[in-house]
């Protein structure tokens, strides 16, 4: 029984840590993590550091994950709000998205990082495989025209909800590069993109 104080201590430390790559992050991008970066920010010993995260690929990773289980929470609320017609379902998904994006400003950074770094790409892969199959579902549900009523097969529906998932990121991430007002224009292209995408012939 002792253990429990003992291990939501080092809970509370290993969040402590993230958080102060969070915020390197934020400030200066994937260039600007590294331990002893991290350490300074946290105020904690190098030691401490490496208690919890082998190598700054490992921290990145963990920030990834988090971002991941934060975002997914987003879309899942997103979509449980919007009522059943497809385009409300599109549009309140991408606009979280990019809601997102801009609530956490390290996020666009790391997961463009997670494409370049090697270690990281696994990582990378595996969130837009498990945001797919979120999608992959409603891609197959969604109604059918008389001429292609042959319904899609569940590896194909997956494929489209992958390509969708990275084509919005991509169209997000030039966004946030943008003034406002362009920014705006460009997040109402990923909503056009995925409407446009989806209603194609499969």
């Amino acid at each position: 029984m002792p253990r429990a104080p003992v291990q939501a201590r080092a809970e509370r430390r290993r969040a402590s840590l993230l958080d102060a790559a969070q915020r390197l992050l934020a400030r200066g991008g994937v260039a600007a993590i590294n331990t002893n970066a991290i350490a300074r920010e946290a105020g904690a010993a190098i030691g401490t550091v490496y208690d919890y995260f082998p190598n700054k690929e490992a921290v990145l990773a963990a920030l990834l994950e988090r971002y991941r289980e934060r975002l997914k929470e987003a879309l899942l609320t997103a979509l449980a709000d919007a009522d059943d017609h497809e385009d409300a379902l599109v549009e309140r998904g991408v606009r979280a998205f990019a809601q997102f994006y801009q609530r956490e400003p390290g996020y666009a950074q790391l997961w463009l990082g997670s494409q370049l770094i090697t270690p990281l790409r696994e990582a990378g892969e595996r969130w837009g495989q498990e945001f797919a199959e979120l999608l992959a579902p409603m891609i197959r549900a969604r109604p059918r025209a008389e001429a292609t009523r042959r319904p899609i097969s569940p590896r194909r529906a997956q494929r489209v909800a992958r390509a969708l998932v990275h084509a919005v990121s991509a169209v997000v991430t030039l966004a946030l590069r943008e003034p406002a007002r362009e920014r705006a224009a460009l997040i109402d292209e990923a909503v056009a993109l995925a409407r446009a995408y989806l209603a194609l012939p499969r």
